[in-house]
């Protein structure tokens, strides 16, 4: 009877703690195809594009498709290979240090992206809220790397007893939700400006408008739970899943816009 009873609540944990990342993980999958047709489209409709926007949308590609891979990976290391060896389990394998590498990466090209634009639509005058941004971008960053550094020398276990940990993965979140409400409060104030009162480039700037706050809340939301249930689900990976959604939403949005 102890027997069986330990290998159910051994069955229980295990289903805690791979539920909510596989759950994020396969939905990313889906954002990955909603990627490669975006690129499509972009690859047919956009040859006459200068080299810095197909740098951007080449790069931005070539980091989801790493991060696919290493995803698919993980999701293989956990199903099949280390399924119900919670030793293994618990250890932070080289694919998941890739999937999250990848994933500071990527909201990194695209918060650069869109800083670009913001001093492109001040006309590259104000340079206070260049500096600002690039501070906070620099900022994530760093915290977000020196994170993935650490967790080569812990265990899923270990990362949440760990207050540098809690600190670095918090602070890099924090900093990335920070940065978006400067971009998007910058980006809402020059747009308005560039209202001329003709009601066709008026409805463009106005569904421009929506489209950055619809996706700047969503990221913002995705954000707020990843700082939520780190702290408050220990025992499960749903942040670190959530982190690699939160990716896919800033790529999507980058190629969409």
């Amino acid at each position: 009877m102890g027997t069986t009873a330990d290998s159910m609540d051994m069955s229980d944990s295990v289903a805690v703690f791979l539920a909510g990342v596989m759950l994020t993980l396969y939905l990313s999958f889906v954002l990955y195809g909603i990627t490669i047709v975006q690129v499509l489209i972009l690859a047919s409709n956009c040859r006459e594009d200068g080299r810095y926007l197909k740098c951007i949308v080449g790069a931005t590609f070539l980091l989801e498709t790493v991060q696919t891979i290493s995803c698919i990976r993980v999701v293989y290391i956990m199903t099949v290979e280390d399924f119900g060896d919670v030793v293994n389990l618990d250890k932070i394998t080289l694919p998941c240090a890739l999937c999250l590498l990848s994933e500071n990466m990527l909201v990194a090209i695209v918060q650069s992206f869109y800083i670009r634009r913001i001093w492109i639509l001040g006309e590259r005058t104000n340079w206070c809220l260049l500096v600002c941004t690039l501070i906070l971008l620099v900022l994530r960053v760093s915290l977000n790397l020196v994170g993935t550094v650490n967790l080569q020398s812990a265990t899923w276990t270990e990362l949440h007893s760990r207050r540098i940990t809690s600190i670095l993965i918090n602070g890099g979140v924090a900093s990335s939700v920070l940065l978006d409400a400067v971009i998007a409060i910058a980006m809402i104030y020059y747009l308005r400006q560039q209202m001329t009162g003709f009601t066709n480039s008026d409805d463009v700037i106005r569904w421009v408008l929506v489209y950055a706050v619809n996706t700047g809340a969503i990221t913002f939301s995705l954000a707020a739970a990843v700082m939520i249930l780190y702290a408050a689900m220990p025992q499960s990976l749903v942040f670190a899943g959530l982190l690699i959604l939160m990716s896919r939403l800033y790529a999507n949005s980058l190629l969409g816009s």
